[in-house]
């Protein structure tokens, strides 16, 4: 059966929600849950320096959708709001899902739900979020993990997850853009 699993790779427990401004990264990660289906929920904080929290998801239909805030060519995904645990490079969110017991022939997917994670800076310019964090998981050894990011804004989750809804403008063909190890 499918999983699905909302992570938030911070330990600092508040992220700016775009809308209301800085609430609790729990409430946030609920709002952009479904609301229907079996999920699962991981919080850095709550994880330790290491553990098996990924370890179960190893199917082409596994989903692991990591939350943060990004933009067009940024190599680090953030909670929006400056304090000690506010960042996340590509590298280092590679190595948490490493340190977390992701199995190297594992299949999943991974889903950077943040505002343009898939969007270089530029054309020829620096690569996108979604782009940076792929190569870091191949440099570990992760070749048949899926990672998608997103060209638009990002939302909650209210029918359809915003920036994946076909009939929004937001998510027509051109903003999803999905990896698939290994590199060309």
């Amino acid at each position: 059966m499918p999983s699905a699993m909302y992570f938030y790779p911070f330990n600092d427990k508040i992220i700016d929600s775009g809308i209301i401004g800085n609430v609790s990264a729990k409430f946030a990660l609920h709002c952009v849950a479904p609301t229907l289906g079996k999920k699962k929920f991981a919080y850095l904080w709550k994880m330790g320096a290491d553990s098996s929290t990924f370890a179960q998801y190893m199917g082409t239909m596994d989903r692991i959708y990591v939350l943060g805030h990004c933009g067009p060519g940024e190599d680090t995904l953030s909670t929006g709001i400056a304090g000690a645990d506010f960042e996340r490079s590509a590298t280092e969110l590679a190595d948490l899902f490493h340190q977390h017991g992701l199995s190297k022939v594992s299949k999943t997917h991974i889903r950077i739900h943040a505002c343009h994670s898939g969007q270089e800076s530029a054309p020829n310019a620096s690569d996108s979020f979604a782009e940076e964090f792929k190569k870091a998981m191949v440099t570990l050894g992760y070749k048949d993990v899926t990672i998608r990011g997103y060209k638009s804004g990002m939302g909650y989750y209210i029918i359809w997850r915003e920036g994946e809804c076909p009939w929004l403008s937001a998510s027509d063909a051109n903003n999803v853009v999905q990896f698939n190890p290994p590199l060309d």
